[in-house]
């Protein structure tokens, strides 16, 4: 069985990541603190259109979830954070190529999961956290059959609204893992660019191997 995370332990997590990712996003350039409202409302949104890449399979079903990701979360901000010594050094061009990247990560990396939440249903709760230049929205997944699945979504406010920044469930929080888990390749290939970046489009190929897909 699962081990499904204890709420205040995740959210004391994001706290104190978020603080740090407020920080170090330069990119963000969060105008304003977020509206409640409008972070339930796109909250909702995401978690809709996420199960209903449920209903898919294979090519559109990525596709899908491609569109949802560029629409519903600041990989740019996110990108600039857990690549931190890479992005520094990066061209422009060159920080293109590692958000257009890692959005294919995140879209490689979750959507088998995301087969798990079949027939589930997303509801958002009322309340919200403010955090650093940003909210916190909390959701339940409910899967038939299965225990509900706690999620927290950190949203920051940009010129296109709100957008998800920072994620935690089951015991996975976005911020955390995916900084520690690259923080390593970038030492390995001494923060070069052009070789972490060929590191990022070899991980993605094993994903996607793995898969069952090769393009």
């Amino acid at each position: 069985m699962k081990k499904y995370f204890i709420l205040g332990t995740i959210a004391l997590f994001c706290m104190n990541w978020s603080t740090a990712f407020a920080g170090g996003a330069t990119q963000a350039s969060p105008a304003s603190s977020v509206d409640p409202t409008a972070a339930i409302s796109a909250v909702q949104h995401f978690g809709n259109k996420a199960l209903d890449v449920t209903k898919t399979t294979g090519a559109a079903a990525e596709a899908a979830f491609l569109v949802l990701i560029k629409e519903a979360m600041d990989v740019r901000a996110i990108s600039e954070f857990i690549f931190g010594p890479v992005w520094k050094k990066a061209s422009d061009s060159q920080k293109d190529s590692l958000v257009g990247l890692y959005e294919e990560v995140l879209v490689a990396t979750n959507i088998k999961r995301f087969t798990e939440y079949a027939g589930a249903t997303f509801e958002v709760k009322s309340n919200t956290v403010p955090r650093p230049k940003g909210i916190a929205v909390y959701a339940t997944i409910k899967v038939p059959s299965k225990p509900d699945i706690q999620i927290q979504l950190t949203l920051i406010q940009t010129s296109q609204g709100p957008k998800i920044v920072n994620l935690a469930v089951e015991g996975f929080v976005l911020l955390v893992n995916e900084r520690e888990q690259w923080k390593n390749v970038i030492k390995d290939v001494k923060g070069d660019v052009s070789a972490f970046i060929d590191r990022l489009k070899t991980h993605i190929a094993k994903i996607k191997e793995q898969n069952g897909r090769t393009s």
